[in-house]
């Protein structure tokens, strides 16, 4: 019973991650006091290797947060950017993958408080 706690709380259920384009999501995860991708590894939030594969570390990361953070900052039209992130993680493109798979999935959806220069907007 023990050892189940241990694996759950430091499997990254309980924690909160911050999306959204650079510097912006840093400022949100200090915010919030979520956890950016950078840190996910080391936090739990996913054992995937974040320098390869980000996709992958990424899927798991969000379907393990309790809540993802957001912001908006920096992208003017999000229709156009959930479009664009059907490509997938490619260079250039991550974020907008990240914006379309959220919003290709209701669970995650609902989970996701999006920002916008540090306020809450949806």
């Amino acid at each position: 019973m023990v050892k189940y706690h241990y694996w759950l709380y430091n499997s990254g259920v309980c924690k909160q991650i911050a999306l959204g384009r650079d510097p912006y999501f840093k400022q949100l995860a200090e915010q919030t006091g979520a956890v950016h991708w950078k840190n996910w590894n080391r936090e739990g939030i996913t054992r995937r290797r974040l320098d390869r594969r980000f996709g992958r570390a990424f899927h798991q990361a969000v379907n393990r947060a309790q809540v993802i953070h957001f912001d908006l900052t920096g992208i003017d039209e999000i229709e156009s950017a959930v479009k664009a992130g059907k490509k997938g993680f490619t260079p250039g493109n991550f974020t907008n993958a990240e914006l379309h798979y959220i919003f290709s999935r209701s669970d995650l959806l609902q989970k996701t408080k999006f920002y916008r220069n540090g306020v809450i907007v949806v």
